[in-house]
């Protein structure tokens, strides 16, 4: 009814350290559409992939480019996050960290990220064999807990050899030269944003595809730079008509407004 990926997750999602849970089938159902996510995420990326052409994942991101920084900043610190909770028996911790690395950040935010900007063009090569290359180490970290559908997309991303199968792969080896904590702060500050935007689309009807005008107010001018150097992440991931960042930005007439974090959203 769940598969066996979805029941063994459902089973740790009720077994929390220091607690005495009811199993409940709602927690399998959940692990089944992780696993829907999941092979959905993959699904999408192979899409893109054209016939007849090579690609190799790599772990080598483009430095230049905040989506890429950040994914790998919360690559590693979920796998320093991981370690520990393994050293203290905390199985169930551990879960819930790779549960949200891949619903949230990767399938939810990072995919977006790399998604082309024309409707019906696939993702540029070099971009699709960066998210290749994150997808494998988070099959890494996954295995342990959903080994099938792990294993799946592991020999499906390249062809491998029963020698190169994941179930005896190296566990993953924390960087701690790629973690970037101010562009893993500057992301979620943009995340916030782009949500508050969301938040009033939805409350005031407006569809999604509507192009808006955006004025973003920086709490103060040390923001103001970072924010306009990634002001990309704001056109691809909404509908922008005209975008203005500036800490002295006042509020347009009749548009509506919330405040991120101290900074002004009209």
């Amino acid at each position: 009814q769940f598969g066996a990926d979805g029941t063994r997750v459902g089973m740790l999602f009720s077994s929390p350290a220091g607690n005495d849970l009811l199993f409940d089938e709602a927690l399998c159902e959940q692990g089944r559409n992780f696993s829907n996510k999941i092979w959905n995420a993959f699904r999408f990326l192979a899409m893109n992939m054209e016939e007849g052409q090579r690609y190799e994942p790599t772990h080598e991101i483009d430095s230049a480019n905040l989506a890429d920084r950040w994914m790998m900043t919360r690559l590693q610190k979920t796998i320093r996050g991981m370690e520990q909770d393994f050293e203290k028996y905390r199985i169930n911790d551990a879960l819930q960290k790779i549960y949200s690395l891949i619903w949230d950040d990767f399938c939810d935010w990072y995919i977006e990220m790399i998604k082309p900007q024309q409707s019906g063009s696939s993702i540029p090569a070099d971009r699709l064999e960066v998210a290749l290359g994150f997808l494998e180490q988070l099959m890494k970290l996954l295995h342990p807990y959903m080994p099938f559908i792990s294993e799946e997309i592991w020999h499906r991303i390249r062809n491998r050899s029963d020698e190169e199968a994941l179930i005896v792969s190296p566990w993953p080896v924390i960087d701690e030269s790629q973690i970037d904590t101010p562009s893993e702060e500057l992301f979620r500050s943009v995340q916030q944003m782009v949500s508050a935007v969301r938040n009033i689309q939805a409350e005031m009807g407006l569809s999604p595809r509507t192009a808006i005008t955006l004025v973003i107010k920086p709490e103060n001018d040390d923001l103001e730079e970072p924010l306009q150097s990634v002001d990309w992440v704001f056109r691809k991931l909404l509908n922008l008509e005209e975008l203005t960042i500036n800490s002295s930005a006042g509020k347009p007439a009749a548009s509506a407004s919330a405040v991120v974090e101290g900074n002004g959203i009209y």
